[in-house]
């Protein structure tokens, strides 16, 4: 474990801004990065709980950009 929940929080958001720069600079791939933070770095214990929420952060993603474009229609 990482220490602190805050810690661990912090950890969490830089990992994600780490792959969130990353899809930016190259456009896909963000799972295939967030899994191995998620366990190494974040501290998180169980792969698929990492697997989990890596597909939920996708999705949610995916469909926010989805939302966008039907908005301005």
């Amino acid at each position: 474990m990482h220490g602190s929940l805050l810690g661990r929080d912090a950890l969490a958001v830089a990992s994600g801004g780490a792959v969130g720069f990353s899809l930016g600079l190259i456009g896909g791939g963000g799972s295939i990065l967030a899994v191995p933070l998620l366990l190494y770095v974040v501290g998180i214990g169980d792969a698929h709980v990492a697997i989990g929420t890596s597909a939920l952060a996708v999705s949610l993603n995916a469909f926010g950009n989805l939302i966008r474009p039907l908005a301005r229609r």
